[in-house]
């Protein structure tokens, strides 16, 4: 009996961690995902996109000016986009956001906004990916808060829910707002 016993003691440490490893991964809330990046706190990196719809460029002088604001990366093939877009909607009532349609065509992406609306202030065409490395992107959507002197506040990469909206981005902006330009 001992040995049949020494024998399942791996499997049962494996179920042991793999139960603890899955509780790890779906609890706790969505604030969770918020990531500190090694860019929090310093401007965005400089970079020049064209910008949709617009004959002018999207530059990182857009950011800052006294003002606090939020770049949402997204693109029209993403249905984690498609799922935040509503949300997105209902924050632009309460700050500027702007956007960049990462690794997207710009017919496929006024498509989209045509669709869902447009919460964008202005929005930066990405269909290389440039901005993937000097912001750290991994993927979409992934959503930067910026203070009034255009740094990065937070780094949110994950889908923008109601309840991130009211519990995170809101309060976050209200804070920023609070404080004065440096």
């Amino acid at each position: 009996m001992n040995s049949n016993i020494l024998r399942m003691l791996p499997l049962l440490i494996l179920f042991v961690l793999s139960v603890a490893i899955a509780l790890g991964l779906f609890s706790g809330d969505d604030r969770d995902k918020a990531i500190v990046t090694v860019n929090q706190g310093k401007k965005f990196s400089a970079y020049e996109l064209p910008s949709l719809g617009k004959n002018e460029m999207f530059t990182p002088q857009l950011f800052g000016g006294g003002r606090v604001l939020v770049v949402n990366i997204f693109a029209s093939w993403c249905e984690p986009c498609a799922t935040e877009h509503e949300v997105l909607m209902k924050l632009a009532h309460k700050v500027n956001i702007y956007g960049i349609a990462w690794k997207d065509k710009p017919a496929d992406t006024i498509k989209y906004l045509q669709q869902r609306g447009n919460p964008f202030q202005q929005i930066g065409v990405d269909e290389a990916g440039i901005t993937t490395v000097p912001m750290a992107i991994t993927g979409v959507p992934e959503t930067f808060v910026l203070d009034k002197n255009g740094a990065i506040a937070l780094h949110y990469k994950a889908p923008i829910t109601e309840e991130t909206m009211t519990k995170l981005f809101i309060p976050l902006i209200s804070i920023l707002n609070d404080k004065r330009a440096e």
